[in-house]
């Protein structure tokens, strides 16, 4: 999942693209994702959007074999607590 949020101005601009911020969805309603607080796991039924704020979800074309869904996965739930870089970021 991908949005476009109102003040995250400046990737958008370095980007040159519409989108800012991305999430891996893990589960139903689940999704991991980095904040400036870090890599969390959270659930989107909990997660507030502006009302300005663009949201966008894709679906792969082609399903991915589900050893390598769950290495994905499992990368990312093993990066849960790490501290957020931002020249990683960048």
């Amino acid at each position: 999942m991908f949005t476009a949020r109102p003040r995250s101005k400046v990737v958008r601009f370095a980007t040159q693209g519409i989108l800012s911020h991305a999430m891996i969805c893990v589960q139903h309603g689940s999704f991991i994702d980095s904040t400036m607080d870090g890599v969390q796991a959270r659930n989107l039924q909990r997660e507030l959007f502006e009302d300005n704020e663009k949201v966008f979800h894709f679906r792969l074309k082609e399903p991915v074999a589900p050893e390598i869904l769950s290495n994905i996965i499992d990368y990312a739930r093993a990066e849960i607590g790490a501290r957020y870089s931002l020249p990683e970021a960048i």
